[in-house]
């Protein structure tokens, strides 16, 4: 097991836990002061505080999904509701976040002395990503509930852009890659060699859904985020 730094996690915790309104990261056991976790998920959650820094400053590296509407009666219904949204048997989730790996190639193909073509380059790589959070339509005008309303979507959000930072790091290690194909003319050099990197993608894109599996099987789908040092997602009715 391996140990972020308290100072890094502190300030991941204090801007998961806040959005515009409520960052009440105020004790050891509230924020944790070390968190235990493997290493990639140590990178993801280091990544997950570069996410949080650009999103303070108005530079969020994902899209928002239209939010998913929900009407529920009370505060207690909407918290049985969200607990049934667990990801297992078939529920859905409370949140999710979309990911999708990109790349562009640059490069150039050059003919052999055989009449052949050969296509060499390199590629950098992206993830456009989509997080949907949930929309209490009809929520009380009472403060109180909506402001541990606010706190459930600040949650939320954060366990969401772990799943963005885990897709981030894992394409990462494609970034800059070398390319390269043949083939009888320029344009089936450069499909050989598409073809053999998207092949390599696509392994680095199943180990990255393992990897989120794993996550949501640790955090419970944010229900249990303190296992990790966060903030769990499970709304909290004012009164208990």
């Amino acid at each position: 097991m391996k140990y972020l730094a308290p100072l890094a996690i502190g300030a991941y915790l204090f801007l998961r836990a806040a959005d515009a309104h409520a960052h009440d990261c105020s004790s050891a056991s509230d924020c944790g002061d070390v968190v235990k976790t493997t290493g990639w998920l140590e990178a993801a959650l280091a990544a997950a505080l570069a996410i949080a820094i650009a999103r303070s400053k108005g530079k969020r590296p994902y899209k928002d999904g239209k939010p998913v509407k929900h009407r529920w009666e009370d505060c207690r219904a909407a918290t049985q509701a969200l607990q049934e949204m667990d990801g297992k048997n078939g529920h859905p989730t409370a949140a999710q976040t979309e990911w999708d790996p990109k790349y562009t190639p640059r490069g150039k193909a050059i003919q052999q002395a055989d009449g052949s073509w050969t296509y060499t380059g390199t590629v950098t790589t992206r993830v456009e990503a989509t997080v949907t959070l949930p929309e209490w339509e009809n929520i009380p005008a009472d403060p109180a509930i909506q402001k541990a309303w606010a706190d459930t979507l600040d949650a939320l959000r954060a366990h969401e852009e772990v799943h963005v930072a885990i897709a981030q790091e894992g394409v990462k290690s494609l970034d800059g890659a070398s390319i390269r194909g043949t083939g009888p003319t320029a344009e089936a050099a450069e499909r050989a060699a598409r073809a053999a990197f998207e092949a390599k993608l696509n392994k680095v894109a199943d180990e990255i859904r393992t990897k989120q599996d794993q996550y949501d099987d640790k955090t419970d789908h944010g229900l249990k985020q303190d296992a990790i040092g966060g903030k769990q997602t499970k709304l909290i009715c004012p009164g208990g």
